[in-house]
């Protein structure tokens, strides 16, 4: 098991802005090799009711997780975000 734990908000980074519509199918496989590779990936969203049907919208699509929650505030962590600040853009 690793010891990274990556928090990935859903609009604008797996799903487009305020839908159930990916950005990308490479979006969800590269989050499901972070999934497989022993990573916790925990998704975080400002949606109002960020519990269940979100959840089953991302499983819809195929995306593997560990859970959904409020958007944290953690500098501990990964973050992956569609507002870029800082570090690197690209996922390995």
């Amino acid at each position: 098991m690793s010891d990274k734990c990556y928090f990935i908000d859903v609009d604008g980074t797996i799903f487009k802005h305020g839908t159930e519509e990916p950005l990308s199918d490479e979006i969800i496989a590269k989050v499901n090799a972070l999934y497989d590779a022993g990573h916790q990936v925990w998704l975080f969203t400002c949606r109002p009711s960020s519990g269940v049907w979100v959840q089953i919208a991302l499983k819809r699509v195929g995306l593997k997780f560990h859970g959904v929650l409020p958007k944290p505030l953690a500098d501990e962590y990964f973050y992956i975000d569609d507002k870029f600040v800082g570090g690197s853009t690209k996922v390995e």
